[in-house]
């Protein structure tokens, strides 16, 4: 585990040293902004384990992002995924010459969760969930995203240490794309 953890600060580090200065010009509405995020695990402490987030959108405003996101999970104990509408806000910093590359974002969704859990346990429940983030612009159209997520549903779909529970908090990498 620790070796993992070295790798993805390597590749953290490596990108920010890399990173041209790229605008954020991308936030204007009517641009479509699609992303994902993806974690396999050979050998976790619930056997193998596979963690999927997609999501998609369209500025309606400058620097509003309104999509849905779908996050899927499934390990040896459980399978739970949820479906979402959600709304992002991105903020940018510097004028049109000097654009920082670090886009922070927080959001919103609220959505549909389901479990199927090994001992036969079937769940489903409203979500609510909360992000915050920052994309790392590497050009106009591609940034890295690191996020923090917290959902919240009204019945146990999602697995802990010590059982099913209603809550589930996770810090996601991956990456967005900017079109049109």
């Amino acid at each position: 585990m620790k070796h993992s953890n070295l790798v993805v600060l390597s590749a953290l580090s490596a990108l920010l040293v890399a990173a041209p200065v790229a605008s954020a010009e991308r936030l204007e509405p009517g641009t479509v902004e699609i992303g994902g995020n993806f974690l396999y695990d050979f050998d976790s402490s619930v056997g193998k384990d596979l963690e999927l987030g997609l999501l998609g959108g369209m500025y309606v405003s400058y620097g509003w992002l309104v999509g849905g996101e779908v996050q899927y999970a499934d390990n040896d104990l459980f399978t739970v995924y949820a479906l979402m509408a959600t709304v992002e806000r991105s903020f940018e910093f510097g004028s049109a010459d000097t654009m920082s590359p670090f886009v922070p974002y927080v959001g919103l969704g609220l959505g549909f969760g389901s479990s199927s859990f090994e001992n036969g346990d079937d769940a489903s429940a409203a979500v609510l969930s909360g992000k915050a983030g920052l994309k790392l612009m590497l050009t106009g159209d591609l940034a890295v995203d690191l996020g923090l997520y917290a959902n919240f549903a009204t019945d146990d779909i999602y697995s802990d240490k010590d059982g099913a529970t209603d809550k589930d908090c996770s810090i996601r990498l991956g990456l967005r794309t900017f079109l049109f």
